[in-house]
């Protein structure tokens, strides 16, 4: 069990307590990258593929979700590597967890699925996610259209007519044998 911020057990949430989880990494003298290299680069597991392909000299196909992270690893600003994660959290206990969030790093926007609550959160100046910014309506509407952008083509049907759609449940994962 996971107990964290806001009264969460499990991780199950977008907030930082339950989502964010450095990524570290050690590479050998021979790849020459400078040392002791931080970034604050919202990152997923989708990029450790095409990070490994890179490495190995190996062409990334255009199918493998991700990009290389080695840009970061060089101390590049490395914008191309990602302006905005998505992640999405569901099938867990509850429809009324699901939810989706975007975040740059400097701001987070949540999308509960189930009731279609937004949550706003300036990282910078609240870390711990206590001032929900969402009645910002300009500001929550850029969130909202990127994701919007985001859902647009998913099976589920988040988004219909241009609009994000609450309620809407999340395809389950096929169990593993």
């Amino acid at each position: 069990m996971h107990c964290a911020d806001h009264y969460l057990f499990r991780k199950t949430f977008a907030y930082e307590a339950s989502a964010r989880v450095p990524l570290l990494m050690s590479m050998p003298a021979s790849f020459d990258f400078p040392p002791d290299q931080v970034s604050n680069t919202p990152v997923c597991l989708e990029g450790i593929t095409p990070t490994v392909l890179d490495l190995a000299g190996c062409e990334i196909p255009e199918n493998v979700d991700g990009k290389s992270l080695v840009p970061l690893l060089r101390g590049d600003d490395a914008p191309d590597v990602r302006d905005v994660l998505h992640d999405e959290h569901a099938c867990c206990y509850d429809n009324v967890f699901n939810n989706h969030f975007l975040t740059d790093g400097r701001e987070k926007y949540i999308r509960l699925s189930h009731t279609g609550q937004e949550l706003l959160f300036d990282l910078e100046n609240d870390p711990l996610e206590m001032q929900n910014l969402a009645a910002d309506d300009a500001r929550t509407k850029t969130w909202r259209d990127r994701m919007i952008d985001e859902l647009k083509d998913r099976q589920e049907g988040f988004v219909e007519g241009g609009k994000l759609v609450a309620g809407k449940t999340h395809v389950p994962i096929p169990p593993t044998v």
